[in-house]
């Protein structure tokens, strides 16, 4: 899978995750999410955050016409993970930490009997 963004702003993709880590013990019932980070080199999942491990770079594409194209091959990772977001990051000049602008999901899965089996909608 291939996120495609045009910007001029040099922009990068985090793919995180937050799953349920246990039940607090307050009166509501809460419960506690575990965010994890996906690490493309290891294809782990990992905490804290750490900028040089977990931002899928952009390529740009090489016809300078389309040279504020950017596009970053993430693998099937929201495919096969329900609790997944792709959050979009602009990567600041000077190395400082990226800054989120937006956030993607998948819809969920859902029936297709057609299809015979799960499609998403």
């Amino acid at each position: 899978m291939e996120i495609i963004l045009v910007d001029t702003r040099k922009l990068g993709a985090v793919i995180a995750r937050n799953t349920p880590a246990g039940t607090n013990a307050t009166a509501t019932g809460a419960t506690t999410l575990d965010g994890r980070f996906y690490n493309p080199e290891t294809t782990g999942w990992e905490a804290p955050f750490d900028a040089a491990k977990h931002v899928f770079k952009p390529k740009p594409m090489t016809d300078p016409t389309f040279a504020n194209v950017q596009v970053m091959d993430i693998g099937n990772v929201l495919l096969e993970h329900d609790d997944a977001v792709a959050f979009i990051v602009v990567l600041p000049p000077g190395g400082g930490p990226p800054i989120v602008i937006d956030c993607w999901a998948l819809p969920p899965m859902q029936p297709a009997p057609v299809i015979g089996g799960l499609g998403r909608g």
